[in-house]
């Protein structure tokens, strides 16, 4: 209906982690069915913020989305788009925001450290990039 010039959209990350790192169940298709709806505007974006995840065990681990789960992500928006060359960023993970005080444990990450993550996921898109902070 062109009712938008521009959309981003974040990716949370793979669809087997959206729940836990929602902090509530969430309808995979729903997922799947806005990724596929991005690449209709004229102008947008996908982007992942490589954040922590509690992980579920005994005892619970937090730690950052791997470089695997990156390049899962980025599978999942080539395979819904049917392109391996869609606008994909990473961005760093702002812990001062964080609500979650377990989230705020981990240490920082930087630019440099998602370079392992940006090879990852170039794999499935290859114009991935790390957004400049």
């Amino acid at each position: 209906e062109k009712l938008g010039e521009r959309v981003v959209m974040e990716v949370r990350g793979p669809l087997s982690l959206y729940g836990t790192m929602l902090g509530r169940e969430i309808d995979p298709e729903e997922v799947k069915k806005t990724i596929s709806l991005v690449t209709r505007f004229p102008e947008y974006q996908f982007r992942t913020t490589v954040s922590p995840v509690v992980r579920e065990g005994e005892p619970a681990e937090t730690s950052y989305l791997t470089p695997d789960e990156v390049a899962e992500t980025a599978k999942l928006i080539q395979e819904l788009t049917g392109s391996f060359k869609q606008p994909y960023v990473l961005r760093t993970f702002d812990q001062e925001s964080a609500s979650d005080e377990r989230l705020k444990s981990v240490g920082k990450l930087t630019s440099n450290d998602l370079l392992r993550h940006r090879s990852a996921a170039r794999k499935f898109q290859v114009q991935t990039e790390i957004e400049k902070s």
